[in-house]
């Protein structure tokens, strides 16, 4: 019981850490520069959701952004920019005000939405554009519109459940089937047998102990003999 409790528990752990990748777009416009018209900021980024809602620099996985404005007697002018942020933070909970960023845009310019663009922190120059823009000085180019943050699609990773761990078993000592018991009996009694004839067959006399009867010296009948011939009497 245990272990399919702990089973449960590690599943459901690592259901909880499923990692959430939300893509969201984002539109700013209003934006205003000297001698052109009114542009506009929009862009896509991708990002780790957080365990608090969040989407920080270091869970970024792309952005990329273009700026479009019309400039008189040229047409509408086209800025792509690709990252790298140097900035980013936005609250899939806390809404399009949340946002703040700034990253690369055309050769040599600073795209920034939010807070750094309020208050001209990093290289925004308290402005939503500036720098160089696709080879020439834009100035700067700001708005007081607030950015439309729309989520596009999130997926939601799951990590692949631990591998379970078999439920070890005490070992049991086996018991003897009846059948088995007498056999291993009999065996037990004839190794008895047999090592009792063994050491009887050892305690047996010595060889050189043993005294042996030797026969005695035999009497011939000739010893019954006299020592002389007797002599033959004649009768008369």
């Amino acid at each position: 019981m245990k272990f399919v409790l702990l089973a449960v528990l590690l599943l459901a752990a690592g259901a909880a850490r499923a990692t959430t990748i939300d893509t969201f777009s984002f539109t700013q416009g209003g934006y205003v520069a000297p001698n052109a018209g009114i542009g506009t900021l929009s862009g896509t980024f991708t990002g780790k959701v957080e365990s608090n809602g969040t989407i920080a620099l270091a869970d970024l996985s792309s952005i990329d952004v273009t700026f479009s404005e019309p400039i008189p007697g040229v047409g509408t002018l086209f800025v792509f920019g690709y990252g790298p942020a140097e900035f980013f933070s936005f609250s899939t909970t806390g809404g399009a005000s949340s946002l703040d960023l700034e990253t690369r845009i055309g050769t040599d310019g600073v795209a920034c939405v939010g807070a750094v663009a309020a208050f001209g922190f990093g290289g925004c120059d308290t402005g939503g554009l500036s720098g160089p823009v696709a080879g020439f000085v834009t100035g700067l180019a700001y708005t007081a519109d607030q950015a439309v943050v729309t989520l596009v699609s999130s997926i939601s990773i799951s990590p692949p459940p631990p591998p379970l761990v078999p439920p070890v078993t005490p070992q049991q000592t086996a018991v003897p089937e009846p059948a088995a018991a007498a056999v291993l009996a009999a065996a037990l009694l004839s190794l008895a047998l047999l090592r009792r004839q063994t050491l009887n067959r050892n305690s047996s006399t010595s060889p050189s102990l043993t005294t042996y009867s030797l026969p005695s010296t035999r009497i011939l009948p000739a010893s019954f003999a006299p020592a002389s011939p007797r002599k033959v009497e004649k009768s008369s």
